[in-house]
């Protein structure tokens, strides 16, 4: 499967796959590159509660997943791993309605969870 994918979607992701993106598990991350294709895209959405997810952040030792961690610390994470951020935002409330999921209409309600995505493309 390696350099197969062309464009790559990792959606309210949980356990080791949330730590990967979340820049906590730079071999789940590598790995995630050693699938993508040349100048493939992958799109990132997390939303985490710090309180009601406390337990999840601090067994898996996430960081705040955020736009300053993002641009203090993923960038270079990111790149290590073979992939350039191109894109990253915080989700407003009309926008958490984009993804169309059961679990991700059940999330919308919890304005506590902030909703926080990044598009990188590998290189």
């Amino acid at each position: 499967m390696d350099g197969i994918v062309q464009e790559l979607y990792v959606n309210l992701p949980w356990g080791s796959l949330l730590a990967a993106v979340a820049g906590a598990n730079n071999v789940g991350l590598a790995n995630l590159r050693r699938i993508c294709a040349s100048t493939a895209l992958m799109r990132v959405t997390v939303a985490l509660d710090p309180q009601r997810d406390a337990t999840a952040i601090q067994r898996l030792q996430l960081p705040v997943f955020s736009l300053e961690h993002i641009d203090a610390n993923l960038s270079a994470i990111y790149r290590d791993a073979g992939f350039e951020l191109v894109e990253r935002n915080v989700w407003t409330g009309a926008q958490r309605g984009e993804l169309q999921t059961s679990w991700a209409k059940r999330l919308s309600v919890n304005t506590k969870r902030e909703v926080v995505s990044l598009t990188a493309r590998a290189v």
